[in-house]
């Protein structure tokens, strides 16, 4: 029991000091992304999206409502690598921790079944906190006509939580859940099997030596990649449920009918809308939460 205590420990530790890399690196690819999925055309590249972003808010325009996302990814970020490695090490007695497994895998068919169950755990920590971000991500966003977007003012993170749950109801707060947890249960597994098998093939290229740190960057790159390119359709409906507010107007009645009218009115090339920032992202973050985690977790023991 002492044991199990002292290796989650270490696991949490880990999990902080990665989401702090994560969330640094990675939140103006994200301001770029949900700014690019919630608009009908406005944007035509996300360097056209950053530019006007630039140009009319500044560099802190593109971290607005970071400090929501940092809190929740240090708590997302312990549940996600927390509850990987305990699946893992219920299933692999082999099995230490990530980036400790030496030139093996271990018991493959563990990796996607832990994947999926912490992706799942991941979202109950995500939803809330990604549904604040979004809407300070938009609210300054120049729209015209009818939209979706919210066109509620908010004077922070806190003030943004305090207003939905009070003009939208507390159940609100939890917007998107299914999508979320749809996109992290079939991501995240991506994430960790392009990972470790990435991870495991560079160890076997190297004839058993460590990995160098760049090549834990890159095996990074190639999860946070796989991540993307499967669930982004779910993460832009999640968005768009989540951008919407009491002002909206044509809103969205779930998932399934966001999808649907999505393709049907703009095309299914509207789903993929902000897709390159998103992998552009992906490939930034990965490399820089499995290096910070690998090289914290490694120190620890």
């Amino acid at each position: 029991m002492a044991e199990a205590a002292v290796e989650t420990g270490k696991d949490t530790a880990a999990g902080l000091l990665s989401a702090v890399s994560q969330t640094v690196v990675g939140y103006p690819f994200n301001t770029v992304k949900v700014r690019m999925q919630v608009t009908k055309g406005q944007f035509s590249s996300p360097l056209h999206c950053a530019a006007d972003l630039l140009r009319d808010e500044g560099l802190v325009g593109m971290y607005r409502g970071v400090m929501p996302m940092l809190f929740g990814q240090q708590l997302a970020n312990i549940a996600l690598f927390g509850t990987y490695q305990r699946a893992r090490r219920l299933l692999d007695n082999e099995y230490a921790f990530v980036g400790g497994s030496g030139q093996t895998v271990g018991k493959a068919w563990t990796i996607p079944i832990a994947g999926c169950l912490a992706g799942i755990a991941n979202s109950f920590i995500l939803c809330p906190v990604e549904l604040v971000a979004v809407r300070l991500q938009i609210q300054n966003m120049a729209h015209t006509g009818d939209t979706i977007i919210s066109r509620t003012n908010y004077k922070g993170p806190i003030d943004c939580l305090r207003q939905i749950v009070a003009h939208e109801g507390i159940t609100r707060v939890f917007t998107g859940i299914g999508p979320t947890m749809a996109r992290e249960a079939v991501g995240v597994t991506c994430w960790f099997s392009a990972y470790e098998l990435a991870r495991w093939s560079a160890y076997q290229r190297s004839g058993g030596k460590p990995i160098p740190g760049w090549q834990t960057a890159l095996c990074g790159t190639a999860g946070g990649v796989a991540f993307w390119s499967v669930a982004f359709p779910l993460d832009t409906a999640k968005s768009r449920l989540q951008a919407q507010g009491k002002s909206s107007v044509n809103t969205y009645k779930g998932v399934a009918d966001c999808l649907r009218r999505v393709h049907k009115e703009e095309g299914m090339r509207a789903l993929y809308q902000g897709y390159s920032a998103a992998v552009v992202r992906a490939g930034f973050v990965g490399a820089a939460v499995f290096w910070t985690y690998e090289v914290v977790r490694g120190a620890l023991g």
